[in-house]
């Protein structure tokens, strides 16, 4: 439940519901319960109070209504102060939020009444104890703006959403910290995105603690500093364990304290802290430390750091969409390409180059226009040097990977182009596919097989769809057959998210395929992909991921429109569908969060009502 005064504190009750929305529970509020007389305004709040997992409660400036009830509220307290009595005694989780003194507000904002003034103080400061008159205080935020009290909010829910499915075996500090570092990247993060990450946050932890126990020291100071990173983490505090990692380094180094390889070690151990916490330009610069330590007398060791440092970037790059993490990985890979290159170890660079091949990929992917273009252009020129010498009958499995790099930098740069050259390379990207297949088989790889059956349905479709001859629908039917055959594999018992994923490709290839057919056949058709995107629903909730949800109702609103056109005698049902479809994929589609698709789907709605209001008309 939200509880806050209302007039005064509207727009941050907004930013409350939306964030209890985008995490997976159901806001709890006043606005929806519809006009009480004020006699009932109490059993109303209080049952919803009873109804609710969790409390949160907004305390700003004003008291706020006073209900008079002499047997109910004998003390004329306010509603919210009712309330979060009532969540207290009730024992739910109580997320409070105080607002500050130096919070910009207007004079209506500020409570007039002398009396309610003396108890909105005394609320206050009840608020803050775990029970009435207890020393011990809870665990409260307080907020200067908005967009404090917003992202403060969000990382509490959060936290909510983390515990309701299984708090992780962490410290409350690190798991609570590691939240507010993930909303701070990823501020539009829902429940399932946020619960991936603090998994993979939970698994990187304890990494850490085991690539620190390793290392191995012996000079007291040295040893000091180790224990005392250890105890940081072991209480939850990575900053502090960040701090302690640095300088343990620094003083294995200082007058050779211990040897380079240990300084390196910690120096690394350091970096990994440093990306745990999102700051991976401070784990950049400790993994360069790390390895111009060991260079001198280690270069192979030094090369390993750098390597280690490209492939994490890299990943964290992608997964958070940081540009600058991206560049840093491929510099590294630059670097370490051209150094086997200069040893003359054709078969070193290969591997390399399948590295930066991908790095540059993802890069191009998300760098609009010409410069875009370039990069992925260079990751295909990389990815095809690479195959020179990773050739299918020296190291089968490498090349076939390195050719599935190749073709999803292809089908990138066929996103990009028009005309013949799209063509051209969504069937280089095919055939880069199709070779990945011959050793990627069902037999002794399935689910890499599944994978590259999902990317060459992808290939085969994107050339269906923008050819204009005969030849689309026999693209777009090879096609529905590949995702068919990687459903096979990519089941919803065994791989839910990936099938969820093929099931809402599936339903494009067919509507696709059905609004080229016509007739009966065509109506048909776009009957089967209402049937896989409602399919992929099951999965892609609302609750769980919103942002693929939508893209799939936006998906199941086109269908429904070009079954309209299709029907003609049902085109107002249909159409009706495909504007509820429209209205519920904006309901994720923010033009805060995700204007592109907010825009593109706005129009989409205009379009479908214009169509309803000729029909009407």
């Amino acid at each position: 439940m939200v509880s806050s005064t209302f007039a005064d504190l509207e727009a941050h009750r907004r930013d409350a519901i939306e964030a209890i929305g985008r995490f997976g529970f159901f806001p709890n509020v006043m606005e929806h319960s519809g006009a009480r007389s004020d006699a009932d305004v109490i059993d109303t709040s209080l049952r919803m109070v009873r109804e609710s997992f969790a409390y949160l409660c907004v305390i700003g400036h004003t008291y706020g209504q006073t209900p008079a009830d002499p047997a109910r509220n004998p003390k004329g307290l306010s509603i919210t102060e009712l309330e979060f009595n009532e969540a207290r005694r009730l024992g739910r989780p109580i997320l409070l939020f105080l607002m500050a003194d130096d919070h910009p507000v207007t004079k209506s904002d500020i409570e007039p009444d002398t009396k309610k003034r003396k108890k909105l103080d005394a609320f206050r400061q009840q608020a803050k104890r775990v029970a009435p008159g207890a020393a011990a205080e809870r665990v409260y935020d307080t907020f200067a703006s908005k967009g404090e009290f917003a992202k403060k909010a969000a990382i509490a829910v959060g936290l909510e959403a983390i515990r309701a499915i299984g708090k992780p075996d962490l410290p409350d500090r690190a798991i609570r910290d590691a939240i507010a570092r993930f909303i701070g990247v990823k501020p539009e993060a829902n429940q399932a995105e946020l619960t991936d990450a603090i998994q993979r946050f939970e698994t990187d932890y304890r990494a850490l603690k085991g690539e620190l126990a390793a290392i191995a020291v012996t000079d007291n100071r040295v040893v000091s500093l180790k224990i005392a990173a250890e105890a940081a983490l072991a209480e939850g505090d990575l900053d502090k364990a960040r701090a302690a990692y640095r300088e343990a380094a620094d003083a294995a180094l200082d007058k050779a304290a211990e040897p380079a390889r240990i300084a390196a070690e910690l120096k690394s151990a350091e970096a990994g802290a440093h990306l745990l916490a999102l700051d991976w330009e401070a784990a950049d610069a400790a993994w360069g430390m790390a390895a111009a330590m060991l260079a001198p007398f280690d270069a192979e060791a030094a090369e390993d750091v750098t390597e280690d440092a490209a492939r994490r970037l890299s990943m964290h790059g992608e997964r958070y969409a940081i540009a600058g993490a991206l560049i840093a990985a491929i510099a590294r890979w630059r670097d370490l390409a051209a150094s086997a290159e200069a040893r003359g170890d054709a078969v070193e660079v290969a591997r390399l180059r399948h590295g930066l091949g991908s790095a540059l990929t993802t890069q191009g992917e998300r760098t609009g226009g010409p410069i875009g273009l370039r990069i992925l252009e260079e990751a295909a020129a990389v990815l095809r040097e690479a195959l020179a010498v990773r050739t299918v009958a020296q190291s089968p499995v490498q090349w076939a990977a390195t050719q599935n790099n190749l073709g999803l930098a292809l089908q990138s740069q066929g996103d990009r182009a028009n005309g013949h050259d799209s063509l051209r390379l969504f069937e280089e990207a095919a055939n880069a596919f199709r070779a990945a297949l011959t050793i990627h088989t069902r037999a002794e790889m399935p689910f890499l097989w599944a994978t590259t059956q999902n990317n060459l349905a992808n290939a085969l479709a994107r050339q269906g769809e923008r050819s204009s001859s005969p030849e689309d629908l026999r693209l777009l039917e090879l096609a529905v057959a590949a995702y068919r055959e990687a459903l096979t594999v990519r089941t919803r018992a065994d791989r839910p998210h990936e099938w969820a994923m093929t099931q809402n490709n599936l339903g494009n290839a067919i509507a696709s395929r059905g609004e080229r057919t016509g007739g009966s056949d065509g109506f048909r058709l776009l009957g089967e992909a209402v049937t896989a995107f409602s399919h992929a629903s099951t999965i892609r909730t609302c609750a769980e991921m919103p942002a693929d949800w939508a893209m799939t109702q936006e998906n199941l609103a086109l269908t429904f429109e070009s079954m309209a056109a299709a029907d003609p005698e049902g085109a107002r049902a249909h159409l009706l569908a495909a504007e509820a479809a429209f209205v519920a994929a904006l309901g994720v589609y923010t033009p805060e969060h995700m204007s592109f698709y907010h825009d593109k789907a706005t129009r989409s709605l205009a379009r479908v009502r214009a169509k309803l209001a000729a029909l009407d008309g």
